[in-house]
């Protein structure tokens, strides 16, 4: 047996130099940047809070008001009620304030109607840097995104077509407007009267300046103002979705079931709203009662379709019957489309809500809405948000009557003015003003929780679920 010998190469494959294939470690710096706009669901209200901090700074200034010294509080307050588009207040918006001030709340309530991420992209765009994936999906969850697809582009020249929109509407109400008061009227400083109630009509926000005037009372008789108005509310509450559907689309099959829902139902809500204010309100002569029947009909459309958002009013809410204001808080509850300037639980959310209950009442186990199904996630999410917001409303309630103890405000009253603040409609039963230094900011505090909040929930709700490992064994309990 020949003796075994070495051979070449047998050194280095059976003692491999460890040194030359042991791992090499390389030290990488993080190369990510946080964006700025990043995609957490409290974003939008830090954006919200950030325009509110800085508006109330702006507000506070002696160049702002007509008061002397600092008011902190009515700053505070009114600049909370621009940027949510609510329209409460505790002054009397053209005597307070100066035009300086009054252009600031007109600046916030454009900002705040037009939406943070929405006006971001828009910049970001314009000035051709890029919009970032945090970015784009903070922005289509805002503008609810998901129908996007339908009117091509990306998220940029979405927002471009947004803001196209917003302003070609807004602008439109402003040449309206100036062709009455320019031409047809003396009331003080036309352009600007013009120009700030087209922004707060489109943006549904509510705030006026009508000077000697409680709201809109010296416009009850004049048909061309409250037509006008109605028509930039009811807009300001459908969506850019919606809006973009009606253009596009020529035929109603054709229209997503979005645009279906919200339009079958604004519809409703209007012609119920109309007929339960014609009808209670026509003997009253404290509201519509001294008009002619005309006039009683465009006050009562005007009144169904701002009551859901905007708050505006042609005569002192206050001396509407009860009959009126109990419906007139259950529109500002339901309040208008998701992505628009409106307020409330929405009109999508009472209807998948109406169509559930529906198909329980059928023995039926899924909810239909015109020949389309509605998936069980989404009408957890409605249940959710309902059920959260009256409890909210319960428990808001209990804090502010503690609040308010000392001050002689009837319950009813106080629980109007907060259903109008959370809901961000602006109407009143005139008690804001009445309320503590504590209980202003209180309403500050709950008209920016029902700005934010509800699209804070959405984004939440939208992210993926948790997969269960396990499940636990079924048992019926007793219901009812």
């Amino acid at each position: 047996m020949k003796s075994w010998k070495p051979k070449l190469g047998d050194k280095v494959v059976r003692h491999p130099r460890l040194s030359e294939l042991a791992p090499i470690h390389m030290t990488v710096s993080n190369q990510k940047k946080r964006s700025p706009f990043n995609a957490s669901p409290l974003t939008l209200a830090y954006a919200f809070l950030g325009l509110i901090i800085i508006g109330s700074i702006i507000l506070i200034l002696p160049i702002a008001h007509y008061d002397s010294g600092y008011p902190i509080i009515t700053a505070i307050f009114t600049a909370t009620s621009a940027v949510t588009v609510t329209g409460l207040t505790v002054v009397d918006t053209p005597t307070y304030w100066t035009k300086f001030g009054q252009t600031i709340i007109l600046v916030l309530i454009f900002l705040g109607g037009l939406g943070f991420m929405t006006l971001a992209t828009f910049l970001l765009t314009l000035f051709g840097q890029r919009v970032s994936l945090n970015q784009r999906l903070l922005m289509l969850r805002e503008t609810s995104g998901n129908e996007f697809s339908k009117f091509g582009g990306g998220v940029g020249a979405l927002a471009i077509k947004l803001v196209i929109l917003i302003v070609i509407l807004q602008l439109i109400g402003f040449i309206l407007f100036s062709i009455r008061f320019v031409f047809f009227s003396d009331i003080e400083d036309p352009w600007w009267q013009s120009i700030f109630l087209a922004i707060s009509g489109f943006n549904n926000a509510g705030f006026t300046i009508t000077q000697n005037s409680a709201s809109l009372s010296i416009f009850q008789t004049d048909r061309f103002i409250t037509s006008i108005l109605t028509g930039l509310t009811i807009f300001g509450g459908l969506s850019y979705w919606v809006i973009m559907d009606l253009i596009t689309q020529k035929r109603f099959g054709l229209y997503s079931l979005n645009t279906k829902i919200i339009i079958t139902l604004t519809g409703i809500l209007l012609v119920a709203g109309f007929t339960t204010h014609f009808i209670f309100e026509y003997s009253n002569p404290l509201s519509i009662g001294n008009l002619d029947i005309i006039d009683k009909a465009t006050n009562s459309l005007f009144v169904s379709a701002t009551l859901r958002s905007a708050g505006f009013a042609t005569y002192d809410f206050v001396d509407s019957t009860m009959v009126t204001k109990m419906i007139s808080l259950i529109l500002m509850f339901i309040g208008g489309a998701p992505s628009s300037v409106a307020g409330g639980i929405k009109i999508t959310t009472f209807v998948i809500l109406i169509a559930l209950i529906y198909s329980v009442l059928q023995k039926t186990n899924h909810a239909k809405i015109f020949g389309r199904e509605i998936l069980e996630s989404q009408i957890r999410k409605a249940i959710t948000i309902i059920l959260l917001a009256l409890s909210f409303l319960v428990f808001a309630t209990i804090l502010l009557s503690i609040i308010e103890s000392k001050n002689n405000i009837g319950l009813f009253n106080l629980f109007f003015d907060l259903v109008s603040a959370f809901v961000t409609c602006g109407s009143s039963m005139g008690v804001t003003s009445s309320f503590s230094p504590l209980g202003q900011i209180f309403l500050s505090l709950v008209m920016f929780i029902g700005r934010v909040i509800p699209i804070t929930i959405i984004i939440l709700l939208s992210r993926p679920n948790d997969t269960d490992l396990y499940r636990f064994p079924t048992e019926r309990v007793p219901i009812g």
